[in-house]
Parts: C-alpha cells; structure tokens; sequence
C-alpha cells in the first residue's frame, strides 16, 4: 500500500530508514538546494535502499548544451503554444533550470558523495540521464 505524501524535497517528512526505494523523475533539477535535497535522500532510504533519478540535465559538451537552449528557449515554446497553449509558461521556465545547474559528470558524483554508491549510470543523447545508487 503507498500512502500519499506532501512535502517537499529538501524536508521529507518521512522516517529516517523508512523507504527502500526513492525515485525521482524530471524533478531534481526543480529543488532549489539539490546537495540538501541529496542528503533527505540518503536520510529516508534505509540501508541498501535505491536511489533512481531519470533527469533532464545539462550536457557535458557545451555545444550540446548550446543546441539545447536554443531548443528550450524557441523550439520548445512554440511546439507547446500550437498542441497546449495553456502550458507555455510552464516549458518556457525548463531553460531556466537547465542554465543554472551543473552538468552531468557533477550531478554523477553529488549523488555518490550525498547518497551512496552509484551502481548504474547511463546518458541518453548526452540530455537525459538514468542513475541508480545504493545507500551503504
């Protein structure tokens, strides 16, 4: 049974230990303190307990990250202002976070010195990312 809970990702009120599988899906990037939102992680997971995090990040390759702005800032906005009107502002404030984070290699290794062990790391088209890692 999954209880629903509200909160917020640096302040979890959940358990120390309680959880034994923490997932997070195109969220992360959205916390305003990541390292503290990291460290509620590593506090509710219980030992041997998953991390998953699927993100939309900021490339490594600085022309890829140039390609992705543009993307973000024209492309995107006038895609959903044709198929969702309503849903502008929403897309529009994604190249917002996406500017202001580090890229992908310092995500990889937050995630190893807050949480634990990185087990599997996969980048998708150098933009998405699939990590998984294990609270020792």
């Amino acid at each position: 049974m999954v209880d629903r809970v509200v909160g917020v990702g640096e302040y979890v009120p959940l358990r120390s230990g309680s959880i034994c599988t923490v997932y997070t899906s195109f969220a992360l990037r959205q916390f305003n303190d990541k390292p503290l939102a990291l460290l509620e992680v590593r506090r509710i997971l219980r030992r041997g307990g998953s991390f998953i995090v699927l993100e939309f990040w900021r490339p490594d390759n600085p022309l890829a990250h140039a390609i992705l702005l543009f993307y973000l800032v024209f492309v995107l906005p006038l895609l959903v202002s044709i198929v969702a009107p309503r849903e502008v502002w929403d897309y529009a404030t994604m190249r917002i976070t996406v500017r202001n984070i580090g890229d992908i290699s310092w995500l990889k290794e937050l995630i190893k010195d807050l949480v634990g062990n990185v087990v599997s790391y996969r980048t998708y088209l150098g933009i998405f990312l699939l990590v998984r890692a294990i609270k020792a």
